[in-house]
Parts: structure tokens; sequence; C-alpha cells
């Protein structure tokens, strides 16, 4: 889950910032709190 987002970047290539706080790691998988995403001027 964490290597499918990193590929926001080449999918969307007007983000310029993501922020994603707090993230929380499971055994079973990741739970992301809030999610920020800014696009390039």
């Amino acid at each position: 889950t964490i290597a499918n987002f990193s590929r926001l970047p080449f999918l969307y290539p007007d983000l310029g910032e993501a922020d994603l706080n707090p993230v929380f790691v499971f055994p079973r998988g990741v739970l992301v709190g809030d999610v920020r995403l800014l696009k390039k001027p």
C-alpha cells in the first residue's frame, strides 16, 4: 500500500506535495488518518 502511494506522482504529474498524517501500520495493513494533496503551482 505504501508502494502504491509512491506511484501517485507518476500517475498525476501535477501533484506537488502529499502529506499523510498520522499513518498507522498494522500487521494486516495501513491506516491513514488524514491526507492533504497539493497541486503544483
